[in-house]
């Protein structure tokens, strides 16, 4: 009866154990036969967005993943958290992981083949804020307020690499949402939507603003 009942607790483990022991094993092989799923199944319908600018693709997939990446940590801490006492089988938990794991992927992947000008920067704001927060709750001074907000990525700062690759980050994927609005904003004008006489300002305002963020981050 002891041997059966150590048995059972020993195939049993919470969901947030069971995915942690399994998503090293399976993250890559998936994330890679997802991807080729998807520029394979789309070929000559509807075409991956940057597909044909690698200077712009890899930037935003990137950014999806560490998006992603987030998004699973939170949801696997909410599950955790919600179901503390939830034992599962190895059957049950890999039946959850599959449904979970799927229909997740099935709405990255969607939302990032409907990529727009303002998905785009919704995926901006949220990569710089992200970055921002986790140097806030990271850094060991808990009054470097009291200096400034550029403390945090000056060299005193134990987080200052983390501040400054978010900012550099970030200014590159606004340079990349920069040609996306400026595409939408050429066809505003052609319109008579948008005022011509503001085009250059906004031109050159924007593109400024996406490298400016860089600069801060490098110097």
């Amino acid at each position: 009866m002891t041997t059966t009942a150590a048995r059972v607790t020993a195939v049993q483990e919470s969901f947030a154990q069971y995915i942690s022991r399994i998503s090293m094993r399976l993250a890559l092989p998936t994330g890679g036969i997802v991807a080729l799923l998807v520029i394979l199944l789309n070929t000559d319908r509807s075409a991956v967005p940057l597909s044909d600018d690698l200077r712009s693709f890899v930037p935003v997939a990137f950014a999806y993943m560490l998006v992603t990446a987030g998004l699973l940590v939170i949801g696997i801490t909410l599950i955790e958290r919600a179901f503390r006492e939830l034992q599962l089988s190895l059957v049950q938990g890999t039946l959850l992981a599959v449904l979970g794991s799927t229909a997740f992927t099935f709405w990255v992947v969607g939302d990032a083949m409907r990529l727009d000008t303002r998905k785009l920067l919704t995926l901006v704001v949220v990569i710089l804020a992200s970055g921002v927060y986790l140097t806030l709750i990271a850094i060991d001074d808990p009054q470097w307020w009291r200096v400034s907000f550029s403390y945090l990525g000056k060299l005193e700062s134990n987080v200052n690499w983390l501040f400054n690759a978010t900012l550099i980050f970030t200014g590159i994927l606004l340079l990349i949402w920069y040609s996306y609005f400026m595409s939408d904003y050429r066809i505003l004008l052609r319109h008579g939507i948008a005022d011509a006489r503001w085009a250059m300002v906004i031109r050159v305002g924007l593109l400024w603003i996406g490298v400016g963020v860089m600069i801060v981050g490098l110097f």
